[in-house]
C-alpha cells in the first residue's frame, strides 16, 4: 500500500513545515499535533526536550551527535511518527535535541523510506512524500530527453506542450 501527502505554502518558503503527531511506540496515550521541519541535512529525526518530557518517553540509549555547536550526548527514544494524511512510521528511534520554533525535525531516517520532492511552482513552495519509493526522479535526464517546446517549435504531429496527451494539431493549434 502506498501512503502519501503533499504540503503547500502560499508563498516561497525557506523551510519545509508540516504538522505531525509524535506518540510513544505501542502506547495510545495523549498525543497532539506538533510542528515539524523537514531537513535533508539531518541524519536522524529529532524531537525537542519538551516533547520528550510531555510524552513521558523512556530513554532507550544515548548517542554522541555532531551539530554546528560541536559534539554532545543525546537521549534516544522509540516513537511512532504520524505524518500528514495519516502516513505512519512506527518504532522510529528519535534523538532528543534543542529545537527553536518547532517541535520535531524530520531527518533522512524517515525521508529515506520513500520518495520526496520539492517544488516552487507559481510562487508557492510545496513538497510531497510517499512511502514506499516507487520510482527514480531525474529532472536533468527528462529535460534533455524532452526539450521544452513552445508553440513556435512544435510540429503539428508532435504531442502538445500543454501535456494533454493529444497531438498539437488536435489540441492547442486550433486555439490560436
Amino acid at each position: 500500500m502506498t501512503l502519501a501527502f503533499t504540503s503547500t505554502c502560499s508563498t516561497i518558503s525557506n523551510q519545509l513545515r508540516s504538522e505531525v503527531v509524535i506518540k510513544p511506540h505501542q502506547n495510545d496515550g495523549v498525543h497532539k499535533n506538533r510542528t515539524a521541519v523537514w531537513d535533508t541535512g539531518a541524519m536522524k529525526t529529532t524531537i525537542s526536550k519538551e516533547v520528550a518530557a510531555e510524552l513521558g518517553l523512556e530513554v532507550v540509549s544515548y548517542v554522541t551527535v555532531s551539530t554546528p555547536n560541536g559534539k554532545s550526548k543525546a537521549a534516544c527514544y522509540y516513537v511512532d511518527v504520524i505524518l500528514p494524511n495519516k502516513v505512519t512510521v512506527t518504532k522510529v528511534i528519535v534523538l532528543e535535541g534543542t529545537l527553536e520554533g518547532f517541535d520535531v525535525l524530520i531527518g533522512m531516517d524517515i525521508l529515506n523510506l520513500g520518495d520526496f520532492a520539492v517544488s516552487n511552482f507559481n510562487g508557492q513552495t510545496s513538497f510531497s512524500f510517499r512511502i514506499p519509493s516507487l520510482m527514480k526522479f531525474d529532472f536533468v535526464e527528462k529535460t534533455y530527453l524532452e526539450p521544452h517546446k513552445n508553440k513556435s517549435n512544435v510540429g503539428v504531429n508532435d504531442l502538445c506542450p500543454c501535456e494533454s496527451g493529444k497531438k498539437y494539431k488536435k489540441c492547442c493549434q486550433d486555439k490560436q
